[in-house]
């Protein structure tokens, strides 16, 4: 196998990868929803207020983690444009 085609393997790869990342990438951003969702419910006094916090620090620390993905998936996307 040629360097050319190791590349194109690689690259084949990378592409599957990147389309598992993006349905965590979805799940993410869908969980956060749910958490500022809750959160939401708790402050107009369908469920407890101590969970407001809570539920919005994590939310916004899912969507970090979702904002990390999608940069890695991009960086990615523009070295290979940068290298083909």
């Amino acid at each position: 196998m040629d360097i050319v085609e190791r590349i194109r393997k690689l690259h084949a790869l990378a592409e599957r990868n990147s389309s598992v990342i993006n349905e965590h990438i979805l799940f993410l951003d869908q969980l956060a929803d749910t958490l500022d969702r809750w959160a939401n419910q708790s402050r107009s006094g369908m469920w407890s207020t101590h969970q407001v916090r809570a539920n919005r620090e994590e939310a916004n620390n899912v969507r970090r983690q979702a904002a990390m993905l999608r940069k890695a998936i991009q960086e990615h996307e523009d070295n290979w444009e940068r290298a083909s």
